[in-house]
């Protein structure tokens, strides 16, 4: 499974400002199908960038740090494989 992946990371101050800040972080991807689900580490740094990993069975869909819900945008997290 391949995963085309943009990624940025955003701090808010406390005033509400909102900052790009970079990212270079290690988070969990998700890859969701049939039997156990993939659950692994990856790093994930800022911009545009392709994560592949193998899986046993058929995906149905997938993400990074798929159990956090989305962000504040309404940003999914997750995608279904078409």
């Amino acid at each position: 499974m391949t995963l085309d992946v943009r990624a940025r990371k955003v701090v808010v101050d406390e005033a509400g400002i909102e900052t790009e800040a970079p990212m270079d972080d290690w988070i969990r991807v998700g890859v969701f199908g049939e039997g156990e689900p993939y659950m692994e580490t990856h790093r994930i740094r800022s911009g545009q960038q392709t994560i592949t990993v193998t899986v046993p069975r058929k995906p149905t869909r997938a993400g990074i740090d798929p159990e956090k819900p989305a962000d504040r945008s309404g940003l999914r997290r997750t995608t279904a494989r078409t």
